[in-house]
């Protein structure tokens, strides 16, 4: 082993020695040599280098992490240490490669002193990183904490930068703070994880970094001798005064409570079985001049039916806001597992079911449903668990319960994104559109060892009031009705606003491209602004002989959608099924977003764009959909894509 560090050593040196003029003017144009070195050995080993310290206003410290390399144990994941001047700096955090291992989302939570540095406004930037396509949502509203989740439907992939942060540098020169990656608890009790991916897989290695002020430099005052015939010298000296700009961003957030509904069940069951029986026994006797005896007849008494015993109860919606509440779920499968095994339904529309048949013997009552979803489940649920994850809106009571899709305990970014796969028909959306059955109306979260089920040693007479509570995975927004109908009263939307809205348009174009060329479709919106919008989802027909999606078939940048996640599914030809979602609402008209395709029909050849479905939020306000087509107006000689034509 000491002879194998000595050799590895020895290389170290030869590749120092080999490469110190380039290392020398590489390490003038970074400012930092040591990060150079490390890049130095990476491309001897072959490896690709992760180290890319590029900061605004700030110098590297020596002492800088360079733990961002390839791990067996976990991703790295660095906050670098850095030394500024006071004003504004951009601190990177940087990740090993994560190709191939599922991310969708992170959580992160960094504390510092707010004495020495303070968010900017915005406090992230992710131009250019990994986290580009990702709806990332800080909070810094907490004192010395800053708060950012990201999160989208597609896997990332690759390594480096996965997001800039921003802050305002406000303390003294000589000051500094730590960058620390640290579970948090906030005010409204809700944890926040220091780093984490997913929900922990793959697990990430956290380094932690720091901030010290540089002082502002002053220029040295230089003396100028002039030689004169006398030889009087003349000493001019120049002054430059020193300018401190102090930015101090102060950031608002308020979140909004929403208030728990607790829906009061009282199911009676009487059942009233009286039999009566009555034998009516009338001997005659008749006596005759021959004094001849009559027979007696014999009375034989008519049995009692045994009735059987019967337990029953009500299946309630344990999730319902708005009205109507309570409500009652139909066609649930209750299930008596003993000697004989029984069954029975809950019947339409009261939710009641009654079970019967028992045998000798304990039995073990459950109740289970399939299907039945009624299109509740959409992409603004996965929007309100964004909101409550950034701490913008939270969730309360059974929300939790169904907003746990991946069934860990947590509540966290990972679990929207899931529910934007259910959406699109995506494979692996953990439990959303399952249905989970509890014995009690407000269950505990995470629910752990919540009966779902009772067991009777004995069932030999009538059990009334066995009442369920049935709750929809991924269903966080209330709104699923028993008739699949949404009321009125059930809308919602993202900060709980209500009241009569205008519909929104949505209109495809008519437009025509070249053949062989990429076509950029866009979609454009009225009537979308300051809603409260935070998701809508659409499935767009069109045909695959002339059109079909590109790889990444969606594009936000620059449309009223930046800032929002997406998830989308080609997977069917002629078909494209989209969900949008993230937590912060859309404020403007414009373009909603664009599509993109490659024109592989003939010339002449025209596709459809069809709405077979739009929805924003839950389905309210209403929408208007106008379709558009795409006509193939010829081939493009030279095979480059080029922009389409709009009519």
């Amino acid at each position: 082993m000491r002879k194998l560090y000595y050799f590895f050593v020895l290389i170290l040196s030869v590749i120092a020695i080999f490469s110190g003029s380039t290392l020398t003017s590489a390490a003038k144009e970074t400012g930092n040599t040591r990060f150079v070195f490390v890049d130095r050995v990476s491309e001897f080993f072959g490896l690709e280098s992760t180290l890319t310290p590029v900061f605004s206003n700030a110098q590297v410290s020596e002492s800088a992490p360079s733990e961002v390399s390839p791990s067996l144990v976990g991703v790295p994941v660095s906050l670098p240490n850095v030394s500024p001047f006071q004003g504004v700096i951009t601190i990177p955090i940087t990740t090993g490669d994560v190709t191939g291992l599922g991310v969708i989302s992170y959580d992160l939570q960094v504390t510092f002193n707010p004495t020495v540095v303070t968010p900017a406004s915005p406090p992230f930037d992710r131009t250019g990183t990994l986290s580009n396509a990702m709806s990332v949502t800080p909070n810094a509203g907490f004192p010395g904490h800053l708060i950012i989740t990201g999160f989208q439907g597609t896997s990332l992939a690759g390594s480096g930068t996965l997001l800039n942060l921003k802050f305002n540098v406000i303390g003294a020169p000589g000051q500094s703070t730590a960058l620390t990656f640290e579970n948090y608890t906030d005010p409204s009790s809700n944890t926040h994880p220091g780093f984490v991916f997913n929900e922990g897989d793959p697990a990430a290695m956290p380094t932690n970094g720091s901030v010290t002020i540089l002082a502002t430099p002053t220029p040295t005052n230089t003396a100028t001798n002039t030689p004169t015939p006398t030889n009087t010298p003349t000493n001019t000296a120049t002054n430059t005064a020193t300018n401190t700009a102090t930015n101090t961003p102060t950031p608002t957030n308020t979140p909004t409570n929403t208030a728990t509904n607790t829906p009061t069940n009282t199911a009676t069951n009487t059942p009233s079985n009286t039999a009566t029986n009555t034998p009516t026994n009338t001997p005659s006797n008749t006596a005759t001049p021959t004094n001849t005896a009559t027979a007696t007849s014999t009375n034989t008494p008519t049995p009692t039916p045994t009735i059987p015993p019967v337990i029953s109860g009500t299946i309630t919606y344990g999730n319902a806001m708005g009205a109507p509440t309570p409500r009652f779920v139909s066609s649930v499968l209750i299930s008596g597992t003993g000697s004989p095994n029984i069954s029975s339904m809950s019947d339409f529309p009261g939710g009641n079911y009654s079970l019967f048949g028992f045998g000798p013997g304990s039995y073990t009552v459950t109740p289970t449903k399939t299907g039945g979803i009624n299109t509740a489940i959409n992409s603004f649920d996965a929007g309100k668990i964004a909101q409550h994850v950034a701490g913008i809106s939270n969730l309360t009571g059974n929300q939790f319960v169904v907003a746990d899709v991946s069934g860990n305990g947590l509540v966290q970014s990972f679990d929207a994104a899931l529910i934007a796969r259910y959406v699109t028909s995506s494979p692996g959306a953990g439990l959303t559109g399952t249905w989970r059955f509890f014995t009690m109306p407000n269950v505990p979260f995470p629910p752990g060892t919540t009966p779902t089920s009772r067991t009777y040693a004995t069932v030999n007479s009538n059990i009334a009031g066995e009442d369920y509570t049935a709750l929809l995975m991924g269903e966080v927004s209330g709104n699923w009705n028993n008739t699949g109908a949404r009321p009125v009263g059930n809308r919602q939307s993202a900060v709980g606003s209500s009241g009569p809205e205008p519909g929104i348009g949505v209109m495809a174009p008519k437009m025509a491209a070249l053949g062989g060329n990429e076509v950029v479709v866009p979609i454009a919106v009225d009537g979308v602004a300051n809603k409260s919008i935070i998701s809508y989802e659409f499935n767009l027909r069109y045909d695959p002989l002339v059109i079909q999606p590109l790889p990444d078939p969606i594009d936000v940048a620059g449309t009223v959608s930046r800032g929002l996640s997406f998830a989308a599914n080609a997977d069917e030809p002629g078909i494209l099924r989209v969900a949008i979602y993230g937590p912060m609402p859309i404020s403007d008209n414009g373009i909603l977003l664009n599509l993109r395709f490659k024109a592989v029909g003939s010339p002449g050849s025209v596709s459809p764009l069809v709405w077979e479905k739009i929805m924003f939020n839950d389905g309210y306000p209403q929408t208007m959909a106008t379709n558009g087509q795409v006509e193939i107006s010829g081939l493009d000689p030279t095979g480059a894509f080029a922009e389409a034509r709009t009519e």
